[in-house]
């Protein structure tokens, strides 16, 4: 269903509001204004969970930080893949251009399609929102994903390649700009497992990413 113009305007003024109400993204600060506003729980899951990838790509903070904005991103994403607001995707046309949107259709629970996949939760927000550059992403990562979600290589493709997606809403407000990073940076900078990240440098070196 196509956002109406006033829905849109309402989405503005209540994005703002959170700007100037909240210092940092936090799942806390998430849940406040999900139960304010219950009807906008995707919009504002995707919103924090923008707001902490952007937060982290700007301060590139040390690893233990890194993993509390991680844990961030996976509670928003779990908003968006767990809601139950299934007459609102399916009135969708283009629900499937989005990876979390296809991951929900599939019904394979997330933590089955990140051990299949050997990603984590930053790692699939990030491959969501188009911040890894799609030439660097090993073939073998979007096969896995592919073999995961039962759907083709060509529609899995489509769903992490292009410009990053800021949210249409979004005002910067002295807030970092979305930029794109390397499959191997974005893994580096990942929650995986130092012989999971080693795992991805082998095949990155032996298999022609995109």
């Amino acid at each position: 269903m196509n956002t109406s113009k006033t829905d849109q305007e309402r989405l503005d003024r209540i994005l703002d509001e959170i700007m100037l109400r909240e210092s940092e993204p936090t799942h806390e600060a998430l849940l406040r204004w999900c139960r304010q506003y219950p009807e906008l729980r995707e919009e504002l899951a995707t919103f924090f969970a923008t707001w902490a990838i952007q937060k982290e790509e700007a301060e590139r903070p040390a690893i233990d930080e890194d993993r509390v904005a991680s844990r961030m991103v996976s509670h928003a994403l779990n908003l968006l893949y767990q809601r139950a607001r299934g007459p609102a995707v399916a009135a969708e046309p283009s629900a499937e251009t989005r990876l979390h949107r296809m991951v929900k259709a599939s019904g394979v629970a997330e933590d089955k399609l990140m051990a299949e996949c050997n990603l984590d939760e930053t790692l699939l927000a990030k491959l969501d929102r188009h911040l890894i550059v799609f030439e660097s992403i090993p073939r073998i990562c979007i096969q896995k994903l592919s073999k995961a979600l039962h759907r083709a290589v060509e529609e899995v493709s489509r769903t992490i390649k292009g410009d990053p997606i800021p949210l249409s809403a979004y005002k910067s407000k002295g807030k970092p700009t979305l930029r794109q990073e390397t499959f191997l940076d974005a893994v580096a900078a990942s929650d995986l497992s130092d012989s999971d990240k080693r795992e991805w440098e082998r095949v990155v070196s032996i298999d022609k990413p995109g």
